[in-house]
């Protein structure tokens, strides 16, 4: 399962911002007053959406909206966008011991 760190890694989003994609990825919909209020991550909800939207459509991720409604991501689009955190992720552990020091003698 991915998380926040995950998400902002791959898409090289700052925190609220990441944070903003997680919860539209486990809530069915999100409002602007929720995204304010509830999670606190900005003063201005429609703001962090409206950054939010513009960054993922260079990833061709589309925010579907309705107005008194909410934000919401299309089934498909979430699991587009786990599959992009999911490639995104960098592993640095070696599959391989080192056997010996490598280091030139002195």
């Amino acid at each position: 399962m991915i998380n926040v760190k995950d998400i902002q890694f791959a898409f090289k989003l700052s925190p609220s911002l990441a944070k903003l994609l997680m919860i539209m990825l486990e809530e069915t919909l999100v409002t602007t007053k929720e995204v304010s209020d509830k999670y606190k991550i900005a003063t201005d909800g429609r703001v962090a959406m409206y950054r939010l939207r513009n960054y993922l459509r260079g990833y061709d991720i589309e925010i579907m909206s309705r107005r008194e409604l909410g934000y919401w991501l299309e089934p498909s689009t979430k699991q587009k966008v786990i599959d992009l955190a999911d490639v995104g992720q960098m592993s640095f552990t070696f599959d391989h011991e080192v056997e010996e020091d490598v280091r030139p003698s002195s």
